[in-house]
């Protein structure tokens, strides 16, 4: 079946007609809206008009949010005050869908609503579309069509029997046509959009349209959210979206007390936009986003911005708001340490990584032992001074690299001698080699265990070792398994478990060896020399370059051995010398 339009995102609106705008009022929060002609034909060609409205006193409308499309399908032409104006099949397909029969509706959808040529209009708008989504009436989440027949009456079924409570769950978890419309439903492109998280986070009610059915956005992502709670469901795929489980609600949204905007900005990172700037601005509507005097957002949207001028602003917000944590989310490419910016800065538009060590699994770590929240770094211009110690240096480096779909297989690639992949066995092979030194010990089961932890991220305590341990054999012996395998045999269901929290932690990253033995997840980028560093009051360790007398940042880590402050300890002893690293 070929992709539905609204399979892909678009990176720009269709051109507009020129001179089409008039100049909103200046030094007012007003808004465009969209009256939506009735027709009782749903082949009748699109009719609307544009009015504007101050926003404290505009007629009740609704918002729309979707996807807008693919550049290589043609636009769509509707009448817009009596012109011809060029829309994308995905808008289109929405506001269909949207048309009364009988009566006018008023809608706002920011492809006609705003002025996508006038940089200094999109910025303004930018700044209150929160209040926009916010004033709604309701948010109408325009999916189009189930990509199987059938598709969107089955989520609503599920959704129904999950409402129903407790009792029926057994029959929930047997309804295999109703998790795969939803593992299809929460693949699509949607999901991915960055500023999606506004348009529903602020809505009073967040309404999914897919196909002609109808239901509560917020109801989906429970389902969903439990749906991550059952190793039974593993198999169908279904992609969970912490970002959307966990920020669903901006104004009444649990956590409140814990979570800060940099928290917002690390959850959303694996979202797309097409323009660098919006992994910013398309979060200022949040209430963490606002000022403590009330005088609009902590910074306000510019698009003549340089991005990276703009990353390394929000950087010094992030590093005020939260101190250390705010190292822990950068992320490189051979181009961006060479880009003229500090290594601190986290680059938003650099996304290898699936998760952050330092708050997934929510465990705390100890690596630089007791933190002080009150402590924020020092700096000299450009260059961040962290005090800490070098805990070890990279020995050997493997890529790593996935097999997805139902042959799940992960392999693993040596840096600097990118000859053919290893398997999880053929590593597991050398890792266990009585000739391969190990701080673990020279037993199997030992190095095993450690493996084990070390690909997931986890905490060493002897409940997690002994999990792990047996998550990895039973998935070692499940790419030895002939093709058919029972999904549901309970050994395969342990593989799958450990699968999962494989991917979550070790995606972009790459597996190490230091020169002590230790093993480690560490920076995508990270090759043999790079530094292993506790620095003083930070959970996790940081791995760094040392390039021309400078100390690089190239991201955080986990290093089996280090992660309950053993490396502080040794600089107490006297076993390792404190420094203090210039990082710029």
């Amino acid at each position: 079946m070929p992709p539905s339009p609204m399979d892909i995102d678009l990176p720009s609106p269709p051109g507009q007609p020129p001179d089409f705008y008039q100049p909103l009022p200046p030094h007012t929060q007003s808004i465009r809206l969209l009256r939506l002609h009735p027709s009782r034909l749903p082949s009748s060609p699109l009719v609307v008009t544009l009015h504007t409205y101050p926003l404290n006193s505009s007629p009740p409308y609704e918002s729309i949010s979707y996807v807008w499309g693919a550049p290589s399908i043609a636009p769509v032409v509707i009448s817009c005050n009596d012109t011809p104006f060029p829309i994308t099949p995905n808008l289109h397909w929405a506001l269909c869908r949207v048309r009364l029969r009988d009566q006018f509706r008023f809608v706002w959808a920011d492809a006609i609503c705003v002025n996508q040529g006038d940089v200094a209009e999109r910025a303004a708008q930018v700044a209150f579309m929160g209040k926009i989504y916010a004033t709604a009436r309701r948010v109408l989440v325009c999916m189009g069509e189930a990509p199987t027949v059938g598709g969107e009456r089955a989520v609503l079924e599920l959704l129904w029997r999950f409402q129903g409570g407790p009792r029926g769950i057994a029959d929930i978890l047997g309804d295999g046509t109703g998790w795969a419309a939803v593992a299809e439903l929460m693949g699509r492109p949607w999901f991915r959009r960055t500023w999606v998280m506004q348009e529903v986070g602020m809505a009073r009610e967040a309404v999914v349209l897919y196909g002609m059915e109808e239901f509560g956005y917020r109801e989906l992502m429970g389902l969903v959210g439990w749906s991550g709670t059952r190793t039974e469901l593993i198999k169908y795929g279904i992609v969970t979206w912490r970002i959307h489980r966990e920020w669903l609600d901006w104004e009444r949204w649990e956590g409140r007390e814990e979570k800060t905007f940099f928290d917002l900005l690390d959850h959303a990172s694996l979202l797309s936009c097409h323009d660098p700037r919006d992994r910013v601005y398309a979060f200022l509507g949040h209430p963490l986003a606002q000022r403590a005097d009330g005088k609009g957002p902590i910074l306000m949207p510019d698009y003549t911005k340089d991005v990276n001028e703009l990353y390394w602003e929000v950087a010094r917000v992030c590093l005020d708001m939260v101190g250390l944590k705010a190292l822990t989310t950068v992320e490189h490419t051979e181009e961006s340490l060479d880009d003229g910016y500090p290594s601190w800065v986290t680059r938003w538009n650099i996304t290898h990584m699936a998760n952050s060590i330092s708050q997934f699994p929510r465990t705390t770590f100890r690596t630089g032992g007791p933190a002080d929240p009150s402590y924020r770094p020092s700096s000299q211009g450009p260059v961040l001074l962290l005090p800490g110690a070098t805990a070890d240096t990279l020995w050997v480096c493997f890529r790593i690299g996935w097999l997805g779909g139902n042959d799940r297989r992960v392999y693993f690639t040596e840096v600097g001698n990118p000859g053919h992949p290893l398997g999880l066995g053929d590593l597991l092979v050398l890792l266990t080699n009585d000739q391969v030194f190990s701080v673990y010990g020279s037993g199997v089961e030992e190095r095993l265990g450690a493996f084990g932890l070390t690909l997931c991220a986890s905490p060493p305590d002897y409940r997690a070792t002994k999990e792990h341990l047996y998550g990895l054999k039973r998935l070692l012996a499940l790419e030895k398994a002939m093709p058919g395998v029972d999904p549901m045999h309970p050994e395969v269901v342990d593989a799958m478990a450990f699968w999962a929290k494989l991917t979550a932690s070790a995606t972009g990253r790459t597996f190490a060896v230091t020169e002590r033995g230790l093993y480690g997840l560490v920076p995508q980028l990270a090759r043999p020399g790079d530094k292993v560093c506790a620095i003083r009051g930070l959970d996790v360790p940081l791995v760094m370059r040392v390039v021309a007398a400078r100390h690089a940042l190239l991201g955080e880590a986990y290093v089996h051995g280090i992660m309950e402050g053993e490396a502080m300890s040794a600089v107490m002893n006297g076993a390792l010398q404190e420094d203090v690293f210039a990082v710029s």
